[in-house]
């Protein structure tokens, strides 16, 4: 079976800024594994020369580089005319952690994923963004979603628009649903649930949903140090946060379906 996505308007044209070689000959491998044309940058100043030479479905964007890193790249672009400033960039780090992330949406990125990312976590990512219109915001100070405060909701809809949000909140349910299988799953890979749970940190902050982000955070911690004291409170926690965010998730992609058309 062929892992490469099937694009009506031809080949997502995706920007690959790493300043690293051997992580950039890897995601340039993956993105052109499933359909994407792309073209590298070695750094922020490099991504910015691209920008203005040629169009970009999406760009990928490394935060620590030499010359100029991901979020000044990322501030430069979003203050350049459209249709530049609104191409959906997406950083990739190893620093998936609640401050990082705060930094990079301040700075306009759209989404976060954490390094070292799986050709599946890459796939979706693809797929949600290629094609995004972030100006395409609906009425958004008519929509709410419950469980999300109304300015949280009237941020992400100006952003991303309502077919973004709600395609976000598509992978939101997928990545718990991933989640909840692990734990449901008798003495799970600890690889895997660090996998799982670092995407969940990274969407749950998006959300403005923290306690599930703190729940997260505290299974990263207790992987990381082996405290099994730590891990096991907080993967009994993150059951019941679980729960939650999969109401709120569900209720909000109903509502969203039902507005795409106007």
């Amino acid at each position: 079976m062929s892992d490469r996505l099937d694009h009506a308007n031809g080949p997502p044209r995706v920007l690959l800024v790493e300043d690293n070689p051997a992580n950039r000959m890897v995601a340039a491998k993956m993105l052109e594994k499933i359909g994407c044309d792309v073209t590298e940058a070695l750094d922020g100043l490099e991504a910015l020369d691209a920008v203005n030479r040629a169009a970009f479905d999406i760009i990928l964007m490394d935060l620590r580089m030499p010359n100029m890193d991901g979020i000044a790249a990322t501030q430069h672009i979003r203050a350049m005319g459209s249709p530049v400033a609104d191409t959906p960039i997406i950083a990739i780090t190893a620093d998936l952690i609640d401050e990082t992330i705060e930094r990079c949406m301040q700075a306009g990125v759209d989404e976060c994923i954490g390094k070292p990312f799986t050709l599946e976590r890459l796939t979706k990512t693809v797929e949600t963004w290629h094609g995004a219109d972030r100006r395409n915001s609906g009425n958004a100070a008519t929509i709410r979603i419950e469980g999300l405060s109304a300015n949280l909701t009237g941020s992400l809809l100006e952003r991303f628009g309502v077919d973004g949000v709600r395609k976000l909140l598509e992978n939101f349910v997928a990545a718990l649903d991933r989640q909840q299988t692990l734990l449901e799953t008798p003495s799970p890979e600890a690889a895997k649930i660090d996998e799982a749970t670092r995407e969940l940190i990274g969407l749950a902050t998006s959300f403005g949903m923290t306690a599930l982000a703190d729940v997260a955070r505290g299974i990263t911690i207790g992987l990381r140090n082996e405290k099994s004291d730590v891990l096991s409170a907080s993967l009994l926690d993150m059951r019941q946060e679980i729960g939650i965010a999969l109401e709120i998730a569900r209720r909000g992609i109903a509502d969203l379906s039902s507005r795409r058309d106007e």
